[in-house]
């Protein structure tokens, strides 16, 4: 989320920042690994797990937007 916002809005975040970024302008369907990223960053849950098919669509998301055609 980080990435992505300095790529396109040239934004300089903190990691919680990226995190409130991602959800305030990333699609709705990677709202759920961001919010549980944030959970666990904030020490605000031990017992968060992520199934890979998430991590997997939030990686193939990035990449799209990041990485050069």
């Amino acid at each position: 989320c980080r990435v992505h916002a300095f790529i396109f809005k040239g934004l300089v975040l903190s990691k919680d920042e990226g995190g409130m970024y991602g959800i305030e302008q990333l699609p709705l369907s990677l709202h759920p690994v961001i919010e549980k990223a944030l959970k666990v960053y904030r020490s605000e849950g031990t017992e968060i797990s992520f199934n890979e098919g998430e991590l997997d669509d939030f990686a193939t998301y990035m990449d799209s937007c990041i990485l050069p055609s």
